[in-house]
């Protein structure tokens, strides 16, 4: 014979059950907020993603542009010092005669007024005439060898002045008589 089945101590109540909703409501709508909240935050922070990279290709492509424009400026003006008597007198004559009167104060307006930190003018072989002995690297040497073969105005390499700046420079051909069609004689570098 089996035993007798004793009833439950209590029953469960409308209370019991309303407490179990209640408790089950309040998980599920946590658990829709959260997830809610997740993928809020992962579509921003794809947004701020976007709109970062945006903004650094448009800052990147604003500070390319300053720079090309700086290039091409100090381009001219190297062209323009190059054109200058004093400049290609200097260095189409002899190395014992390159000092003219006049190539300082040329070589120093051009300077000033454009506000370079150095200008150097050197012969074919990329050895300074003046200011005379300028200190120069190798790789600039070569550069401005390169200028002068291709008879083209170019960059130099960039290099850290003694406070920590990035400086660049162009490379322009001097050209005898200040005829782009005659040989040339020399370079300028600003």
């Amino acid at each position: 014979m089996t035993a007798p089945v004793k009833p439950p101590d209590r029953l469960p109540s409308r209370r019991d059950f309303d407490a179990r909703v209640l408790v089950g409501g309040f998980i599920g709508v946590t658990a829709i907020v959260i997830a809610a909240t997740f993928l809020i935050v992962r579509e921003n922070a794809q947004r701020i993603e976007r709109s970062a990279g945006a903004t650094l290709s448009a800052i990147a492509r604003a500070e390319r542009g300053l720079l090309e424009r700086a290039l091409f400026e100090r381009t001219q003006d190297g062209r323009l010092l190059a054109a200058h008597r004093e400049v290609w007198t200097a260095l189409g004559r002899s190395a014992g005669a390159r000092l003219l009167p006049g190539l300082a104060e040329t070589v120093g307006q051009t300077r000033d007024a454009y506000r370079y930190k150095r200008v150097v003018l050197v012969d074919t072989m990329a050895r300074p005439v003046f200011p005379v002995g300028a200190p120069l690297g190798d790789d600039l040497r070569v550069r401005l060898r390169q200028v002068i073969a291709a008879r083209r105005a170019g960059p130099v390499p960039f290099r850290i002045d003694r406070f920590g700046e990035a400086e660049f420079g162009v490379g322009t051909p001097v050209f005898d008589n200040g005829d782009s069609l005659r040989r040339v004689i020399g370079a300028a570098l600003l």
